[in-house]
């Protein structure tokens, strides 16, 4: 029987005929590869990608290896000297947590002998051709509340969270018609800074004064490649050398593919005769905080796709990992803060996956989101364009710290509530 949960959301296609064995020989590299492929192209991370597969494999009676990098999967079955192997290219796809969690679901039944490798194949192939659960105009909005939460967090007043609001609402328009092409999709990054950058200037000069900084970083936060920066690190120090590299190597394109985006927009100062003052944000209450860190969540529960069941966990997840990193500000230091916030996250996530049987990465990716620190390597890169060496080296040598505490209290906070999940522990 398939698992009602995906089967509902995903119509079966499950039958009920056992195949024969010469069939199942050949089905089962196909599910084992096919599921791989699935995986990497909504946003396993590599470490768990890895480890998953080849436990699938041992249970299903095979032997082999995996090995992931961020545009190839190479899946090679069988005995040393016997293999048979597959070299999948594939590009960097966009977290889907609701398939992520229905094709870790089949993989579980699969591995128990619930559903047969014919069927299984065939559920994997609907899963994936599913369409999304939420439409554009929503996640496009999502964009925009994620860009003003954002801003409450960067210490923004009103002022600067409602034009931060719009610019994310833009750049969430963008992403949406720049994703139906590949060589759209590439122009994201720097297209999202020009406009965040642009808008910003416009709105100061000719609506209300305002603070640039915190309204140009809170409006393209959506395209910082702060969790790309944290999964790169989590690669490096698990051992996946090559695959932390290459993502390391795409973080420091990305990075200055966006500032040069945000210089290029910052000429839309010469359509004003004098520059705008750039005035210090008017504070607000504490409550307002509070708020963000709920919409914050809700926002991204939509933007990656998360089953309406798993939100509630989301929400409790970012508000675990925002007052971790705050405890840990207070008793640390600010740049360490994100220790305890990883820690509080990642335990959240494994005790939801223990209870639910459900993948942990379901809240993980939300809640990690809160704690990147994309915008200390933004202004890395802006202080070197601007020849302050020394305050660009301090803020890259900042980001790799946070970045870092944040790995070490991922990896602490997994070795303290371990999963136990069927298809981690099979």
């Amino acid at each position: 029987m398939p698992n009602r949960h995906f089967s509902a959301r995903f119509p079966s296609v499950l039958s009920t005929t056992e195949p024969c064995e010469e069939n199942e020989d050949r089905e089962t590299p196909e599910f084992v590869v096919r599921l791989a492929s699935a995986l990497h192209a909504h946003g396993a991370a590599t470490p768990d990608l890895e480890h998953d597969i080849e436990n699938i494999m041992k249970q299903l009676g095979l032997e082999g290896s995996v090995l992931a990098q961020p545009t190839g999967l190479f899946v090679s079955i069988g005995p040393p000297g016997d293999q048979q192997a597959s070299i999948i290219r594939v590009q960097p796809g966009e977290v889907n947590l609701e398939k992520l969690g229905c094709l870790d679901e089949l993989a579980k039944q699969v591995a128990l002998g619930e559903v047969s490798l014919a069927d299984g194949n065939r559920e994997v192939e609907r899963i994936i051709t599913a369409p999304r659960r939420y439409g554009g105009w929503l996640s496009c909005l999502c964009y925009g509340l994620a860009s003003a939460a954002v801003c409450r967090f960067l210490g923004g007043g009103l002022r600067e969270i409602a034009v931060a609001g719009c610019i994310g609402l833009m750049i969430g328009v963008a992403s949406f018609l720049l994703s139906k092409t590949e060589q759209g999709s590439i122009l994201l990054e720097p297209l999202a800074a020009t406009i965040a950058a642009s808008v910003a200037v416009i709105a100061a000069n000719a609506v209300v004064p305002l603070s640039l900084h915190e309204t140009i970083l809170a409006g393209v936060i959506s395209a910082v490649p702060g969790m790309l920066l944290t999964n790169a690190m989590i690669e490096l120090a698990t051992r996946n050398l090559v695959a932390g590299t290459a993502r390391l190597a795409w973080v420091v394109l990305i990075f200055l593919e966006i500032t040069f985006g945000v210089v290029l927009g910052l000429h839309a100062q010469r359509l004003f005769d004098e520059p705008a003052m750039n005035v210090a944000p008017i504070a607000l209450p504490l409550w307002t905080e509070y708020l963000a860190l709920i919409v914050a969540p809700l926002a991204f529960s939509v933007r990656f796709f998360a089953r309406p069941r798993d939100i509630a966990w989301i929400v409790v997840a970012c508000i675990a990992s925002y007052a971790g990193s705050r405890l840990g500000a207070y008793m640390f230091d600010p740049r360490l803060g994100g220790f305890v916030g990883a820690f509080c996250a990642s335990g959240t996530a494994n005790l939801f996956a223990r209870i639910t049987g459900r993948p942990p990465a379901v809240l993980l990716a939300p809640a990690i989101l809160i704690l990147v620190p994309g915008s200390i390597g933004f202004g890395s890169v802006s202080s070197f364009l601007e020849r302050n060496v020394v305050n660009g080296v301090e803020a890259a040598f900042d980001m790799v710290l946070v970045a870092m505490s944040i790995v070490i209290g991922y990896l602490i906070g997994k070795a303290v509530v371990p999963v136990r999940t069927v298809t981690r522990n099979l």
